[in-house]
């Protein structure tokens, strides 16, 4: 995650790798910045599909990048899933209240 990004790279990639919906979750410092269902789970769902995002596929490997919100960020949850398979794959981490980004790229596979 950089300048308040958050950039998925995965190296021998596919069209069928980017196929299922993305999930994002993001956990704010100060809840009160949510509002509804988001409030009472304690997380912004930013969920998205890789290729609306403007993501790419080039000599094989995918990448796209996300943009994240301005409040501070104590979590975040992502992950890939179906319908028919559930979760494909998830990884979360703890940002300890960062604003506008961490260290550069994180890669997932």
């Amino acid at each position: 995650m950089q300048h308040n990004r958050l950039t998925y790279v995965r190296e021998s990639c596919g069209a069928d790798d980017v196929s299922r919906k993305f999930y994002l979750h993001v956990f704010p410092a100060d809840v009160g910045v949510l509002s509804g269902w988001e409030a009472q789970r304690a997380y912004e769902n930013r969920d998205f599909d890789f290729w609306e995002e403007g993501g790419m596929i080039f000599d094989g490997m995918c990448m796209v990048t996300v943009a994240l919100p301005g409040y501070e960020v104590t979590r975040v949850d992502t992950g890939q899933f179906s319908v028919s398979e559930g979760n494909v794959w998830s990884e979360g981490f703890g940002l300890g209240g960062v604003t506008g980004g961490f260290p550069p790229t994180e890669t997932f596979e």
